[in-house]
């Protein structure tokens, strides 16, 4: 990662807290685990997708709904 990790504020790691049950956490291993968390799930999309677009019975609506979410991320 080459964006220098930054503390969170109070309001955000309360609204961590509030929807992902995160707690006894530092705000630094938080951002670390949103972080891999969001690597991680961009390799499974990128692998995924490259699945898809090789195999030609693979259902055209989920190919197009994949590719949709890789352009948004």
């Amino acid at each position: 990662m080459t964006d220098e990790l930054k503390a969170l504020t109070a309001a955000e790691l309360e609204l961590l807290e509030s929807k992902n049950g995160v707690t006894g956490l530092s705000t630094v291993d938080v951002r670390r685990l949103l972080a891999n968390n969001f690597r991680l799930r961009r390799l499974a999309l990128d692998a995924y997708l490259a699945i898809a677009e090789r195999n030609p019975d693979f259902p055209r609506e989920v190919l197009a709904r994949l590719k949709a979410e890789v352009e948004r991320s």
